[in-house]
């Protein structure tokens, strides 16, 4: 699993402070305390950057969201982070453990979007084998799932909220992704979000926020296009979304598969169940909603479900609905459908997953396990032990 001598973050079921009548699987590792405590350090880091952006204490955030309530803001900030995630997962590269986290390693707000991500494990798994953008991510899974070694991280960067980044480093994360490494300073700068009109392909900037609650990181988001003046919707970046898998060529090889529905080539038995994956995307192929004309170009058979449709999502799942998917019907279409809600590459909505896991952060926090000394002591520390000893049991 790792090039180097086993790591400290992990022990085997024979540590004897571990409950041996208890934990019986030979050669399986846990986590240990250190990589636990480092762990929920970083928690206690994402709950100071949420604070920071709630409270707008000496974070300089722009004008544009003071007049927002601090979930607002949040939300706000969570979706620059999925923008600069998505920039970041472009040029990581997969070289060894030790060295990845002192070159490459992101900066706070998109290591916390990485690690809701990782919360989600199928949907991540999927991800890293369907989409191009998440290949480099693949390459590291060997070695940072299923147990991302968070003590080695506090070992290389210290503690996380107060964390600076060397002269090249900052210049480096600059040069490939455009913009600031600290994301308070980024933030000043992303005020546009661009994309593709679904229409007529056309690049379109749009504001993340309006007076008017309508900009991209909004929930009213609509923006017209400038040049057909169609009015795009998250809606109907979905169905864009949605409507250029349909009409991509699953047979031929893209980047080491084909191009599949989200949610159908990771099973509980297979990382890549291609047969299956291949039947569910035949099936919506030959289903009467979505089939094609005759002699008929894929750009034109995806522009005529864009029209079909009404440049919106949400009437295709009743349109498919009954659609005989390996047994599993309407289950299987929901599942597909709901990693088509906008015009992100990812499967899941990862400002919804960040902003969810912020109630367990909140749980920990008041439990007072985010602290830095709280597990200093032997009496808390036997606490920790017999929860990580609970948790492999």
């Amino acid at each position: 699993m790792f090039d180097d001598p086993p790591p400290p973050y992990a022990i085997t079921t024979n540590e004897p402070h571990l409950a041996p009548g208890i934990l019986q699987t030979q050669g399986s590792t846990v986590p240990r305390s250190l990589n636990s405590t480092a762990h929920l350090r970083l928690l206690g880091a994402f709950k100071a950057l949420r604070s920071t952006v709630e409270e707008n204490l000496g974070a300089q955030l722009p004008d544009t969201v003071a007049g927002l309530d601090a979930a607002q803001r949040w939300a706000w900030f969570v979706g620059l982070a999925v923008d600069r995630f998505e920039r970041w997962a472009a040029f990581v590269s997969s070289k060894a453990l030790k060295s990845w986290v002192k070159t490459d390693f992101p900066p706070l707000d998109v290591l916390m979007v990485w690690h809701a991500y990782m919360l989600n494990p199928r949907w991540y798994a999927e991800d890293c084998e369907r989409l191009p953008l998440l290949a480099s991510l693949k390459g590291l899974g060997d070695r940072l799932l299923p147990a991302v070694p968070w003590i080695l991280v506090k070992i290389e960067i210290g503690d996380p909220t107060t964390y600076h980044p060397s002269g090249p480093r900052e210049t480096s994360w600059a040069a490939r992704t455009g913009m600031p490494w600290d994301p308070f300073e980024a933030s000043r700068e992303m005020i546009h979000r661009r994309m593709k009109c679904p229409k007529c392909h056309k690049e379109v900037e749009t504001p993340y926020l309006t007076p008017e609650g309508t900009g991209y990181a909004q929930r009213k988001f609509a923006v017209a296009c400038s040049s057909c003046r169609l009015l795009i919707t998250k809606e109907g970046l979905g169905l864009a979304k949605f409507a250029d898998d349909l009409v991509s060529d699953h047979k031929t090889p893209h980047v080491g598969f084909g191009v599949y529905f989200a949610g159908t080539l990771h099973t509980e038995m297979k990382t890549t169940d291609e047969l299956r994956a291949n039947r569910i995307k035949n099936a919506f192929v030959r289903a009467n909603a979505l089939s094609s004309r005759t002699q008929i170009t894929r750009a034109q058979w995806r522009q005529e479900i864009l029209e079909k449709f009404n440049y919106s999502i949400a009437a295709l799942p009743a349109a498919v609905s009954l659609l005989l998917l390996d047994g599993g019907g309407r289950r299987i279409v929901n599942r597909i459908l709901s990693a088509y809600t906008d015009d992100r590459p990812f499967s899941i909505d990862l400002v919804g997953a960040v902003i969810r896991q912020g109630s367990f952060i909140d749980k920990m926090y008041s439990f007072g396990w985010t602290q830095a000394d709280f597990f200093d002591g032997p009496q808390d520390e036997a606490v920790l032990v017999h929860a990580i000893t609970r948790y492999h049991a």
